[in-house]
């Protein structure tokens, strides 16, 4: 774990905690206790997801540049020279790591060595296997502009399935959150047209709808923690992906229940 995440982590633990034992002993407020757990999960969910599409781009980028160098390589120029032709070409998040091999090489550090060690530096398990795809295809004595060229359109394929797995994905948990604001929804049209009606006209006493309150609030949190650990088995194939969604969907029930009470 790195240290900005390690520090987002600290910062988010310490809002929490501010938050939450504020809310204890002044407010007392369901609404404070979910602003609380939202401070707790989505500073963390945006740095993950920010670091993902970072990652995402390189991917790309890295796919064309193999592409390139295969293309490049095709009008039968070294190695050297389709290096010297594509580093100034703008590769988006993978631009400077590019312009570094090149000043790599021109030190007199090997190629591959310079190579590997742009992988290392993004952080991607995609780049770094297609690099050592590359590397151990070459030693083998393949063709360089092929081998390029083939993991070049092999690694754009990986990232069509990926795109294609994830709207499968997106799917599901769509479908999970549907689900629960069904219920969330029948919840509140119970509560605010029947319950709250008959206790205008005296049918049932106040101590009933606040337990009956107390009930819908202690199942929608039920259903909040087990819906994400569902949403997370089923898009993901981990009970602990969804931890993320339970904590939201909790948060969600508390702020409507907050609302209500």
């Amino acid at each position: 774990m790195e240290k900005p995440e390690l520090a987002i982590i600290a910062v988010s633990v310490a809002a929490f905690a501010t938050v939450a034992l504020l809310n204890l002993y002044f407010f007392n407020t369901m609404i404070l206790y979910a602003v609380a757990s939202m401070f707790l999960i989505f500073p963390y969910l945006a740095y993950r997801s920010i670091l993902a599409g970072r990652v995402r781009a390189l991917e790309e980028a890295f796919t064309t540049l193999l592409l390139d160098l295969g293309s490049i390589m095709e009008t039968r120029i070294s190695l050297m020279q389709a290096m010297s032709s594509i580093y100034e070409r703008d590769y988006g998040e993978l631009t400077e790591y590019v312009r570094q091999i090149h000043k790599d090489i021109s030190w007199g550090v090997p190629f591959f060595d310079a190579f590997v060690k742009m992988g290392k530096k993004t952080k991607s398990e995609l780049v770094n296997r297609s690099i050592s795809v590359v590397m151990g295809t070459f030693v083998s004595g393949g063709d360089l502009k092929k081998i390029f060229s083939a993991i070049g359109t092999h690694t754009k394929e990986i990232m069509n399935i990926r795109e294609t797995i994830k709207g499968r994905v997106n799917v599901i948990i769509i479908t999970c959150y549907i689900i629960f604001f069904c219920l969330l929804f029948s919840m509140f049209l119970v509560r605010n047209n029947f319950v709250s009606s008959f206790a205008s006209f005296g049918t049932v006493s106040q101590s009933l709808v606040e337990e009956f309150d107390d009930i819908s609030l202690h199942l929608m949190l039920i259903e909040s923690v087990f819906a994400g650990l569902i949403a997370g088995q089923m898009a993901e194939n981990s009970v602990f992906s969804g931890v993320k969604h339970s904590l939201i969907l909790v948060s969600i029930s508390l702020i409507v229940f907050g609302v209500l009470g």
